[in-house]
């Protein structure tokens, strides 16, 4: 009888430890601003450079001068500005995938911040 009672209780006693170790890692995540510091942001003063290595590894390579695709070109500092002055809506609903062809064609959508800083770039004059 003994032998029954123990087994009761650790069973019981692995169910408190696996319910106590959910509750506490769980609860690490939402001290993580606490205790890495915020993570934001900074769309305060964007120039092209904080923002050409993406479009240079994401949307250049496709839309050359020699070859569009899609007829958007794209390549460089000054085809960029040219495109936004002409249709800035399109490329941001295409960044943000909320357009017919979201970009980059079969990638991965662009993580906020990114888009956040391409938004801000184009907000704050397109400044080189």
């Amino acid at each position: 009888m003994t032998s029954s009672v123990f087994k009761k209780a650790t069973k019981i006693n692995q169910a408190f430890v696996g319910c106590l170790l959910w509750v506490v890692t769980s609860c690490t995540y939402d001290k993580q601003d606490l205790e890495y510091g915020k993570n934001t942001c900074d769309t305060s003063s964007i120039r092209y450079v904080d923002i050409q290595n993406r479009l240079e590894t994401q949307c250049y390579g496709c839309h050359t001068e020699s070859a569009p695709s899609g007829n958007v070109v794209m390549y460089d500092y000054n085809s960029l500005q040219t495109l936004v002055n002409k249709d800035k809506s399109t490329l941001l609903a295409s960044i943000k995938h909320t357009y017919a062809s979201p970009m980059p064609k079969g990638g991965q959508k662009w993580d906020m911040c990114n888009i956040e800083k391409l938004e801000a770039w184009i907000n704050q004059g397109m400044k080189p």
